[in-house]
């Protein structure tokens, strides 16, 4: 089976049930920021982490992020992505940015309520997989429920066409919460838990292979609505867009929660999403497939396509980074070093951003 882990998102200190409308607030951000340094370590006793290491750190403003984007509409109506900056203070292993924000407890005036620049801390790090390197995310807010992205797609440790992979999973989880509360003052509150999971590369007509057919499917919309009749777990929802990505049916699962989401394109491959469980999705995947079976006489394919066909994104392997002295990051108001000029900034910088 062609079929992999794109990442898997866990949640530490994750309350049971519904979390309440306002968590408690139990982290003070500055503290947490001046306490955590990159750095990086080995872990050759660890069964899948064999390394960690953390890259950068950044306090931002706004629970949002520091960079969240946000569409606007100009004159023309046509939508063009902004990004609105909330950056406090960054670091990695070369500098420390601080910016006109970096005010740790301050009064609204107008409300006279009590306020911080410190609201929420994001991570940027690396794990080792068995020899692969892969990016790991994790979003500290005040309340101490930590958010932990892991991307899954080059390792071949955790395999979806394994027996094993739910069990490899958990671990996974149990070992980034380990490190996390070994990195960081981050406090043991309550258990970690897998929050969702995303699994790719299947191919419906060529199944279980990632291998596409020759040309798309021309009926696209007719063909996912004949599936859909054959499918009695999910309900089609599709809506036509405008844009020059490849369109795409999704399809719901009918009981909230009880299925994954998952995707289909005009080339037939299919992803996961929210999956909870590797074992039900590739059950869930045969069932598909049955019913994609069942629709072959009423598709009609683009005999007059010649382009390319794409590929998957699985066989590509990331070269690792684990300088913690030079790392990469999207944010448009952190230095980086000039080669040509061969100059660098200082150590501590501080620059306006407007609010």
């Amino acid at each position: 089976m062609e079929a992999y882990i794109g990442y898997a998102n866990f949640t530490i200190n994750a309350y049971p049930g519904t979390a309440p409308g306002k968590p408690e607030q139990i982290l003070n951000l500055n503290e947490v920021f001046r306490s955590i340094n990159p750095q990086s370590i080995r872990l050759p006793t660890n069964r899948i982490i064999k390394a960690f290491t953390i890259n950068s750190i950044e306090v931002c403003s706004a629970s949002r992020g520091c960079t969240p984007k946000k569409f606007k509409e100009n004159k023309k109506k046509n939508v063009k992505k902004h990004y609105n900056n909330y950056l406090t203070v960054y670091k990695n292993g070369k500098n420390t940015i601080k910016t006109n924000r970096n005010i740790p407890n301050w009064v609204n005036e107008k409300t006279g309520k009590p306020r911080t620049n410190y609201v929420l801390l994001n991570i940027k790090a690396t794990c080792k997989i068995g020899d692969t390197f892969e990016n790991v995310a994790i979003r500290i807010p005040r309340s101490g429920v930590v958010g932990v992205k892991v991307g899954l797609s080059s390792q071949d440790q955790i395999l979806v066409d394994k027996a094993d992979a739910d069990y490899k999973i958990n671990y996974l989880g149990y070992e980034l919460t380990r490190i996390i509360y070994a990195m960081t003052p981050v406090p043991a509150l309550r258990p970690y838990k897998l929050s969702s999971i995303s699994i790719q590369g299947l191919n419906l007509h060529n199944y279980p292979s990632g291998l596409r057919p020759n040309e798309r499917i021309k009926n696209f919309l007719t063909t996912m609505r004949e599936l859909n009749k054959h499918i009695k777990t999910h309900e089609l929802d599709f809506e036509p867009s405008e844009s020059k990505t490849i369109p795409r049916a999704n399809f719901k699962s009918i009981e909230p929660g009880l299925y994954p989401t998952f995707g289909i394109t005009t080339w037939l491959m299919i992803d996961f999403s929210g999956v909870k469980s590797i074992e039900q999705t590739v059950n869930l995947s045969r069932e598909i497939y049955n019913a994609y079976r069942k629709t072959l006489p009423s598709i009609n394919w683009n005999t007059e396509y010649n382009g390319p066909i794409p590929q998957s994104r699985r066989g590509f392997k990331r070269i690792a980074n684990v300088k913690v002295n030079n790392p990469t990051t999207n944010n448009i108001n952190i230095p980086v070093w000039n080669n040509g000029k061969k100059k660098s900034y200082e150590k501590v910088k501080f620059f306006n951003v407007c609010f």
